[in-house]
């Protein structure tokens, strides 16, 4: 995997019968993303301090006695951290299990990503992007379970917000037939269909 810039980026051979289609995010959908992200977060906290109060933060009180700039640090670190992981699934759920030069990740608007640059079915890129979703719930649903507060609510938060666009990506994808190839660079894409499914 390397960073890559769009020059780097492969497209689709012309002779095979790909065709473009509209296949990213708009800039309407991508604000919507944010705004929801927005929302979902201070209705979680908002909720948890209505219902629970004070006890809202007893799962974190030990943070509380330490510096500010190390409390910054933490939330930081561990929202990387979540980011790199949710993303490494997704690469591992490529055809070339991530590894490779077909394998490349983006920045873009503060997020990062990761992008599969050759061709992939239809049904395989669906696995892709509902991967972090379904491997990261059952880790997300113990913290809820066994102490819910401020970190387990934010945890399922992030995750949910996280995952916005890869479920916006899922619906895209059902409308593709099941037999449908895809070919992205991110920003354009291409389909086409072919005989065997994936």
């Amino acid at each position: 995997m390397k960073i890559f810039r769009k020059e780097d980026l492969a497209t689709p051979p012309a002779d095979e019968g790909w065709n473009t289609v509209e296949f990213g995010f708009s800039l309407t959908e991508a604000r919507i993303i944010s705004y929801l992200s927005l929302a979902i977060f201070f209705g979680i906290n908002g909720t948890g301090f209505y219902w629970m109060g004070d006890t809202y933060l007893n799962d974190i009180r030990w943070v509380a006695d330490e510096h500010p700039v190390f409390r910054f640090f933490l939330v930081a670190l561990a929202v990387a951290a979540y980011y790199a992981a949710h993303e490494s699934i997704h690469a591992a759920f490529f055809p070339n299990k991530g590894r490779g030069p077909d394998t490349k990740i983006g920045i873009m608007s503060f997020a990062v990503f990761v992008l599969y640059n050759n061709r992939i079915g239809r049904n395989r890129f669906m696995w892709v992007s509902l991967a972090p979703a379904l491997i990261f719930l059952p880790f997300i649903a113990v913290p809820l379970i066994v102490s819910p507060g401020f970190f387990a609510l934010n945890l399922i938060g992030l995750h949910f917000t996280a995952c916005l666009g890869d479920f916006m990506l899922f619906n895209t994808l059902r409308s593709l037939p099941r037999n449908a190839e895809i070919w992205t660079t991110g920003s354009s894409a291409w389909t086409r269909h072919f005989a065997a499914l994936q």
